[in-house]
């Protein structure tokens, strides 16, 4: 898609505002947030967006990241850039030029020191389990499909809720995590089910959910679930590095 630009070519604009961007992305097609060699991401398709319309090189700073195949509601990001727009407008400027699978809900000018990892003060996840007995397609791309038995909230509650508080999470750093510290702040977690549809959600500063836990939590601690979910716990605040 041929992107118009906004300046024109040999103008030079002094770097004077950071904009904030809210953004919501349907995952299936993308390999992910962060930018990779010939792979479309996220942060690659409005990376590229942007550099089209102010004629150079700009990069985006997303609050979190997520992988391939993963949602999102609204992701927070940050770039500088001219002011040749008002802050406000940058949402449906971008909207407009970018992909039908990813939309910039809201935009706004923030400080300059403010930087969209380092100041956010937690993030959420959501996993959501559609439990009747046949599939559905509106329902298939945004949840797991889950129909071998009846989900016991009350238990599923019960493992999740060991999880709130401050914890050393050495254990669960991936390969080679050059991570500055291990320690994880999850204010809430909570599974909640409306109809034929559960929800399992966490939140916290510096928090990633890893997707065996979820398993685990869902199983309400029987079977395999059960096994994994039994793991996670005994490796809460273990500070020995096992790399998986």
């Amino acid at each position: 898609m041929s992107v118009p630009p906004l300046l024109p070519g040999d103008r030079e604009e002094s770097i004077d505002h950071r904009i904030a961007l809210v953004i919501q992305y349907v995952g299936t097609n993308f390999h992910g947030w962060q930018r990779q060699l010939n792979q479309r991401t996220v942060q690659a398709e409005i990376e590229d967006c942007l550099a089209a319309m102010l004629r150079r090189q700009v990069t985006l700073h997303g609050a979190g990241r997520t992988d391939a195949g993963v949602h999102a509601a609204a992701q927070v990001a940050h770039f500088d850039a001219p002011a040749v727009v008002p802050p406000h407008r940058w949402a449906g400027i971008l909207t407009n030029r970018l992909p039908d699978d990813i939309v910039v809900r809201a935009s706004a000018q923030v400080s300059s020191d403010w930087h969209s990892r380092f100041s956010a003060t937690y993030r959420r996840y959501r996993y959501t389990i559609y439990t009747d007995a046949r599939p559905n397609l509106f329902v298939r791309p945004f949840a797991w499909h889950y129909y071998h038995g009846d989900l016991d909230v009350d238990r599923m509650q019960a493992a999740l809720t060991p999880m709130v508080g401050r914890h050393h999470l050495a254990a669960f750093h991936r390969a080679g995590s050059k991570r500055p510290h291990s320690w994880v702040d999850v204010q809430a977690a909570e599974c909640i089910r409306r109809g034929g549809v559960c929800a399992d959600r966490a939140s916290g500063q510096r928090l990633s959910v890893r997707h065996d836990a979820v398993a685990g939590w869902d199983a309400g601690g029987g079977g395999a679930g059960g096994a994994i979910a039994r793991r996670v716990y005994r490796n809460l605040d273990d500070r020995t590095p096992r790399p998986c």
